[in-house]
């Protein structure tokens, strides 16, 4: 094999450097309901796709203060598709900082109670118009087999069996999740997601097993990505 000024023929290692900034979303009705104690079926009801609390829209703009004042910068926000997340999100990194911000499905919390069940793309367009939702279908959650094609009959389908995204499943969302963010051009990325999607990232891939995030929690994690000039599987 040829070796060019430290290179193994074609295949020349480097290091792509990506520092993420993670923000759990702040305090939602389902967590303000958890804290009772008590299960109220009628409201917990309610609670499908449950926004923030008035604490909860605090805690964003807190956070959004502190990004501001600690002079975070960050060239793209990656922000799951709960309304919790992007009501954080849009305190938090407002459209008037003219970044790119970038809704995923895959960042979606581990569907497990009803407050993981998401809003048809049509509905959340209405919400929050200077977002795009067009690539999500009409039903992005994990519903189980076979997946309903109406937001309706998915909620009735959990109401009725309390089924649970499977752990295969929600792993391999989360090593999904990992690769998009890795595989993105930009270098600085905030991600606007859930507890149990970044205490799976941060076991997993940054070495901080059983770590999990407090509500509007600011987590700067950087990761040097080892890539060759002649297999660069992450796209960059």
């Amino acid at each position: 094999r040829r070796v060019h000024g430290g290179c193994v023929s074609s295949f020349c290692f480097v290091r792509m450097q990506r520092t993420f900034y993670f923000l759990r979303h702040g305090e939602s009705k389902y967590n303000e309901y958890t804290t009772l104690g008590v299960r109220d079926d009628a409201v917990y009801v309610t609670l499908e796709d449950a926004g923030l609390t008035t604490k909860g829209q605090q805690q964003a703009a807190e956070a959004g203060r502190k990004i501001l004042a600690d002079g975070i910068s960050v060239d793209v926000v990656i922000c799951s598709p709960l309304r919790r997340a992007i009501d954080t999100m849009n305190l938090a990194f407002p459209e008037s900082l003219k970044i790119p911000r970038i809704i995923s499905p895959l960042a979606a919390e581990h569907m497990a109670e009803i407050c993981d069940m998401g809003s048809p793309p049509v509905e959340l367009a209405s919400l929050y118009p200077n977002l795009n939702f067009g690539h999500l279908p009409a039903v992005w959650w994990w519903t189980g087999d076979p997946a309903p094609d109406n937001a309706e009959v998915a909620r009735q389908r959990f109401l009725e069996t309390r089924c649970i995204e499977p752990e295969e499943s929600f792993h391999e969302r989360v090593r999904l999740l990992f690769e998009f963010l890795c595989s993105r051009p930009e270098r600085k990325i905030a991600v606007v997601a859930h507890a149990g999607v970044f205490r799976r990232l941060l076991h997993i891939y940054f070495g901080k097993p059983d770590y999990t995030m407090d509500n509007c929690e600011i987590l700067k994690c950087e990761l040097n990505i080892p890539l060759t000039n002649g297999d660069n599987h992450l796209g960059l």
